[in-house]
């Protein structure tokens, strides 16, 4: 789910009148279920979007979150959980790991920030926000993602929030549409280009952040270099796969894909070098046949991909 999604269910509660409990997780070693910058939104009926993790551990969560929204308690709790049995606030949960979550209550009064912080998104402009000992509040300009715990009466949490990495999909086929509502819900941007007119499933695609009508030739002079920057190219013809392929090279970034046949790949490349970063076919091995099958075995190896280069910027 992406972040906004969150962010809408909260301000459709406020604007009712009815607290939220925002939960975060601002801390996680090992194998705990809820990482670092994981959301949850709880109202007084129950989530309402997000997860910390899910399980026993999510359930005890909740159910601390259940006081703050019923008295309007103003302190911020901190509810640290061992996912291991036999250990000192352990969650039930044996997965090993642990997490701190921190719970905030928002209140009707904060609704013209968070909206604020929805504009931003829907503009694709960064936004911080943090939790301190106060309560929830935007972040002041500049502030860096972090956790800074010096006890309990002195801490911030700081969480940047927008996509994370951008995919520019060549071609507006049926593959590109599932492909785009995956790779919106897990944060990144999205952008299709197609050089085609009156395509109908560029026409259905209203996941994609933009839409760019353009000869393959000028992607060289449209999709910038950067190392969350990732590529996928699906045009209708293998001509046309070429020619993108072509304005591409030299192109330094985190991720280029083909999608095609092994013979077709083959017929493609020829001997040409390719550097690291691409794949070719695109797609993690699943057996995948659909378009919307094809499109979860691309977003699988985007996500991994991402992953390795977080840990590589880290």
């Amino acid at each position: 789910m992406a972040e906004i999604d969150l962010w809408h269910a909260v301000v459709q509660e406020l604007a009712a009148h009815r607290p939220v409990v925002l939960a975060a997780v601002v801390h996680s070693q090992g194998s705990s279920p809820g990482k670092s910058g994981a959301l949850l939104a709880i109202g007084r009926h129950g989530p309402l979007a997000g997860t910390v993790g899910g399980g026993q551990a999510e359930y005890l969560t909740i159910q601390q979150a259940q006081p703050l929204l019923t008295t309007g308690h103003t302190v911020v709790q901190r509810l640290h959980q061992i996912h291991r049995s036999h250990t000192p606030s352990t969650s039930g949960m044996v997965c090993g790991g642990s997490q701190t979550t921190v719970l905030a209550l928002l209140e009707p009064n904060q609704m013209a920030d968070i909206q604020h912080l929805i504009d931003q998104l829907h503009d694709q402009q960064p936004f911080a926000w943090q939790l301190s000992p106060q309560g929830w509040a935007p972040a002041p300009p500049h502030a860096q993602p972090s956790w800074v715990d010096t006890d309990a009466a002195h801490w911030v949490y700081t969480h940047h929030c927008g996509t994370e990495g951008e995919v520019w999909l060549v071609g507006g086929g049926h593959v590109s549409l599932a492909l785009s509502a995956l790779l919106v819900g897990v944060n990144f941007r999205v952008v299709v280009c197609e050089e085609r007119q009156g395509i109908t499933t560029l026409a259905a695609n209203h996941h994609a952040h933009a839409q760019l009508n353009l000869p393959y030739e000028a992607l060289a002079h449209t999709i910038p270099d950067g190392t969350l920057v990732f590529v996928g190219i699906m045009t209708h013809a293998w001509e046309r796969d070429a020619a993108a392929l072509t304005a591409l090279e030299g192109k330094m970034l985190g991720y280029l894909g083909l999608l095609g046949s092994t013979a077709k790949i083959a017929r493609i490349l020829g001997r040409k070098p390719r550097p690291a970063f691409f794949h070719a076919p695109m797609g993690l091995p699943i057996g995948s046949h659909t378009p919307a099958e094809i499109a979860i075995s691309i977003a699988a190896e985007m996500i991994s991909r991402r992953h390795q280069l977080r840990h590589c910027l880290a």
